[in-house]
């Protein structure tokens, strides 16, 4: 059966997977305020851009449809835009309580076989002690300043005086990567049907194991709370002071982009 541009357009239209969601809503709102947290706001248009350009970024680093990215982030507008780059590059999100030890880190990375990390600063630590134990990663994206790979000789009490973050080779800086990348949409078909997140149980009896949840799941449950908390999205706005590693938090964000409201991301500890 031969294909019609018209389809095309109509199977894009339809496409209910979370990076075509942001773009869907960029295109309709793009001057309207989408995330605020503490003096930084973004537009939809704004963050739209950054994200596909952060999504270019990670597949030129090696992220294919179906990999994973690790996400160990505090909350923040990059980590939105962390989780959103992964969906329109077709990866799997893997969020990582930022409270976990080196050891329990280092075994949800290789359990999920993560190819790319991003990672905050301040947690770049836990995975420099894991990396060596880490051989399917390709690339380590840092908010805020890595340092050069070769120091990790007293790795930790440099980073606890705010010398940047040594996590091994292939470590860049997010500024850097998303300057360097460009706004082309992405190349990348993805379903609604395909795996979007891998969130890992507490693992408070054992080793936490990874659930699976496609577009689709995340898209039935942004629904469910937009019907019983009559979320309609124009002049919708949401506290979200909740973990963003955590499904409460990531979940409670998603109405808020469905129907165009905004989100106040509470940076963690406060």
């Amino acid at each position: 059966m031969t294909t019609t541009a018209s389809g095309v357009t109509m199977a894009a239209a339809r496409n209910m997977a979370h990076g075509e969601q942001l773009s869907r809503i960029a295109r309709k709102y793009p001057d309207r305020t989408a995330y605020i947290c503490d003096d930084t706001v973004r537009t939809f248009g704004d963050v739209d851009r950054r994200v596909t350009r952060l999504a270019n970024a990670l597949a030129a680093r090696g992220l294919r449809h179906g990999d994973r990215l690790a996400v160990l982030m505090t909350n923040s507008i990059e980590m939105i835009e962390t989780i959103f780059a992964g969906w329109r590059a077709g990866a799997m999100v893997v969020p990582i309580n930022f409270r976990l030890v080196p050891d329990e880190v280092g075994f949800i990375l290789a359990d999920c076989g993560a190819s790319v990390i991003v990672v905050d600063e301040s947690l770049a630590p836990l995975i420099d002690a894991v990396r060596t134990n880490l051989p399917d990663v390709t690339a380590v994206v840092v908010l805020g300043e890595p340092r050069a790979a070769g120091a990790a000789a007293g790795a930790a009490a440099g980073a606890a005086a705010g010398a940047g973050a040594d996590v091994g080779a292939g470590v860049e800086r997010y500024a850097d990567v998303l300057a360097r990348s460009d706004d082309a949409a992405p190349n990348v078909s993805v379903d609604d049907q395909d795996p979007a997140l891998i969130m890992y149980t507490s693992g408070t009896t054992g080793r936490p194991k990874g659930a699976v949840l496609t577009h689709f799941n995340l898209l039935m449950s942004t629904l469910n709370s937009m019907v019983t908390q009559g979320i309609v999205g124009y002049d919708d706005v949401w506290y979200g002071n909740l973990p963003l590693f955590h499904i409460g938090g990531l979940t409670g964000i998603l109405p808020y982009v469905t129907g165009g409201g905004c989100v106040i991301v509470v940076p963690s500890g406060n």
